[in-house]
């Protein structure tokens, strides 16, 4: 072989792709290229599952997070979002479209407990209680570890195709929540399963997280809740005021959620906070309202006894003058008022006049042989 034939060989043989060069451009083709924005490729609109006064919220393909201090009404608010999706609408909350599928995975109870979950969620939809497998499922993991939850997890979403999964205790998903290469581990793979790259269809997760234990402190807890924060397209609060339990808007990638509320009726009953409160109101008002005119009855039947208290002293009957000044002397009014008062009593029927001569009871004109020369009315 002549040394030409040898160096082409050399150069043709540095122009075969190696192995790990053919591994890099099919990566390149499959993995970047198509994820390479462009404006002539048409993206399909954001789909929210609920809308609250004309906000919409809880994408599909995306992240949502609820945070709350312990037993500040989480998962009463999950079970109110749950009912607006499964109902079509819970107070000001509604479904955003017709037939949505949902999954809540209940990390923390005993299935007895979550059961009692169950029940509430079609209770509040005004649903019988029955299983609906098309609509609803719940599961309880409590007893998996963090690894076969999450096994689970991705097995539901394969299988069931659900629109929406609620995590109630995203944190036992993961086996130390402070430990920072677990907790992006997590939420990467949340990101994965609320993608299309798992079923072919976006799913919407909603992880519930508490925030950390100092009453100041509304962040939530560890690397995990930073992370999540972060990666959450609307993060809800719950709060506790009173009576009242509020889910507001914490934060938002885009428009914020606006707040609503909820409470307990007096049977017990989860209602709309503030159509409670308004109803309140009202009954208190009405309340109010019903007293006043019983005060202003005492005020008045208080005034009739002093006037009948003179008529009484003047043996039943008086001249209407005399009954003006002593009347107004005792209240201390003017002679004006004093008039006035007396022609509302016998307006009303509650005192009679005849030639001026006022009495309890109506009195026949021929008893009364005298008369008043007065003339005021």
């Amino acid at each position: 072989m002549s040394a030409e034939e040898l160096n082409n060989l050399i150069l043709d043989s540095d122009r075969v792709p190696t192995e790990r060069q053919l591994e890099t451009e099919q990566f390149y083709s499959d993995i970047v290229l198509g994820r390479r924005l462009s404006f002539e490729r048409p993206y399909p609109p954001e789909v929210c599952l609920l809308r609250i006064d004309g906000v919409d919220f809880l994408a599909k393909g995306d992240l949502s997070a609820v945070k709350a201090k312990q037993k500040s009404g989480k998962t009463a608010a999950l079970c109110i979002m749950m009912a607006a999706l499964l109902s079509g609408r819970w107070g000001r909350l509604e479904a955003v479209s017709e037939g949505c599928k949902m999954v809540y995975l209940d990390t923390e109870q005993k299935p007895q407990d979550t059961q009692q979950v169950y029940r509430r969620i079609v209770g509040l939809a005004r649903r019988p209680e029955q299983d609906d497998y098309d609509r609803l499922q719940l599961y309880t993991l409590r007893t998996l570890d963090p690894q076969v939850m999450l096994r689970a997890l991705e097995e539901i979403i394969r299988r069931e195709r659900p629109d929406i999964v609620f995590i109630d205790g995203i944190v036992d998903l993961v086996a130390n929540f402070n430990e920072v290469e677990g907790s992006q581990q997590l939420i990467h793979e949340l990101l994965r399963l609320a993608s299309a790259d798992v079923t072919g269809q976006d799913t919407a997760i909603v992880c519930v997280l508490h925030t950390n234990k100092a009453d100041e402190d509304h962040n939530m807890r560890g690397h995990l809740g930073t992370m999540l924060s972060q990666k959450s397209g609307n993060v809800l609060e719950c709060t506790k005021q009173g009576d009242l339990f509020c889910v507001r808007n914490a934060d938002s990638r885009h428009r914020p959620v606006p707040q609503w509320t909820f409470t307990y009726d007096r049977e017990g009953q989860l209602v709309d906070g503030d159509e409670e409160f308004k109803r309140y109101r009202e009954e208190a008002r009405a309340l109010r309202q019903q007293m006043a005119v019983q005060r202003e009855a005492q005020r008045a039947n208080k005034k009739l006894e002093v006037a009948l208290a003179i008529i009484s002293e003047a043996g039943g009957r008086i001249q209407r003058t005399i009954l003006r000044d002593k009347y107004g002397k005792a209240m201390k009014i003017k002679e004006s008022a004093a008039t006035t008062q007396i022609g509302k009593w016998i307006k009303k029927g509650e005192l009679f006049s005849l030639n001026n001569i006022i009495t309890v009871e109506k009195q026949q004109e021929q008893s009364l042989n005298f008369s008043d020369s007065d003339d005021s009315s």
